[in-house]
């Protein structure tokens, strides 16, 4: 960790009881050389000068804009890229990047969706409760359905994926060629196989009995010199209970599906909010890993969000450990400033917000600086006025 990362997380991490120590002792010193300023040393009265700028940003920074408005925080995992870095040991990114989190903003909204939030982690998620940061998924009143890799056929799921191929299907879909549809004719990329599925929808999916080969519509589709060919129904590989369909294998391997319809769809992993897909360009960037889902749907009563990393194969969010409710809400992250490279503003309100903030403390810094020069001349006036009065003399 570098100097400046250092002092960074330094700052970021003070106690409030050292803070309320540093302002003590600069409280002192401000009113020692408020006191011996008045003799006109300009060595004093620069220091005065300095520590009242200091206790001045101090107490703005630590009593204010810390515990009320904007807070530092820095990303302790790898749960929120490519958005968000975390540290990474083995490119020697020891820190991960540096947020400025907006604290007011909650006060007076809630969550929306997309929104990139900091929380206290649920017990169940964290025994310490440390602070967790991800994205808002999920608000209040909806039904969120978290959808895996499936092949639809006439809107309706023909085949869903598995993790080891019992009631379903293994997709790759990173595996070169991925799937493939054209017409009332696809090709999916299989876990652990060399050849593809091949799906070919028809009006008339009548199962074949010949173990060497299938024909389809007058065509042979599939063969096994082995005569290795087996039948089962779609149902068998989470299809829709509606679907009429056959499923073939060849020497245990999926290699065929004939199935009854008009559509052929293939759906990428994605995630529904009330029954309608969510757009989420950031788990397409810098080419991010496709999300691998396991079917969920969950109903969000009142004060409940559904939090997810962007990073959505290593993530613990709400899929494992459940609602997050409001009362644990910290802030929405607004600036990644460091580091520089990587500088972005979320909320470009942020800028407006800051700037009214500088010109109040500009406003109070000058009516200071007028208390004081009105102060220094009352006295300096007192001051003459003792020196013409006259002095009597006793007889």
């Amino acid at each position: 960790m570098n100097i400046i990362s250092q002092i960074t997380e330094g700052l970021a991490n003070l106690s409030i009881q050292t803070v309320l120590q540093a302002i003590g002792a600069l409280m002192v010193v401000y009113l020692a050389t408020r006191l011996i300023g008045r003799r006109r040393d300009s060595t004093v009265h620069w220091i005065h000068e300095n520590v009242q700028v200091v206790l001045s940003v101090v107490v703005v920074v630590f009593l204010v804009i810390r515990p009320f408005l904007f807070q530092a925080f820095y990303i302790p995992s790898g749960s929120m890229e490519p958005t968000l870095m975390g540290p990474d040991l083995s490119t020697g990114r020891t820190m991960g990047d540096r947020l400025l989190v907006n604290k007011l903003i909650y006060r007076v909204a809630n969550p929306s969706h997309s929104d990139i939030v900091v929380f206290r982690a649920p017990k169940r998620a964290a025994s310490d409760e440390k602070e967790f940061i991800k994205r808002v998924i999920g608000v209040p009143g909806d039904t969120v359905q978290i959808v895996p890799d499936r092949l639809v056929v006439d809107g309706k799921v023909a085949l869903k994926p598995s993790e080891d191929g019992s009631g379903g299907v293994q997709f790759d879909m990173e595996k070169k060629g991925g799937f493939k549809v054209e017409g009332k004719r696809a090709s999916l990329a299989v876990d652990y196989q060399d050849r593809p599925l091949k799906v070919i929808l028809t009006r008339n999916p009548l199962p074949s009995i010949d173990t060497a080969r299938v024909i389809v519509d007058g065509k042979v589709e599939l063969e096994d010199s082995s005569g290795q060919i087996t039948v089962a129904p779609i149902a068998n590989y989470g299809a829709d209970p509606s679907i009429n369909g056959w499923v073939y294998t060849r020497s245990g391997e999926v290699a065929l599906a004939v199935i009854d319809g008009q559509k052929l769809e293939f759906q990428g992993p994605h995630i529904r909010i009330n029954g309608k897909p969510i757009s989420e360009p950031y788990l397409r960037q810098n080419g991010a890993e496709v999300p691998r889902y396991n079917p969920q749907t969950i109903k969000l009563g009142p004060h409940e969000y559904f939090m997810m990393g962007d990073n959505r194969n290593n993530s613990n969010d709400s899929r494992a450990w459940g609602v997050l409710t409001r009362d644990r809400v910290v802030g929405r992250a607004e600036v990644l400033f460091w580091p520089i490279s990587r500088f972005r503003i979320m909320h470009w309100w942020l800028i407006a917000a800051l700037g009214v903030i500088l010109l109040a403390y500009n406003w109070v810094q000058r009516q200071i600086h007028r208390y004081e020069m009105a102060a220094d001349e009352a006295i300096e006036r007192t001051a003459t006025l003792d020196a013409r009065l006259p002095v009597e003399r006793p007889a």
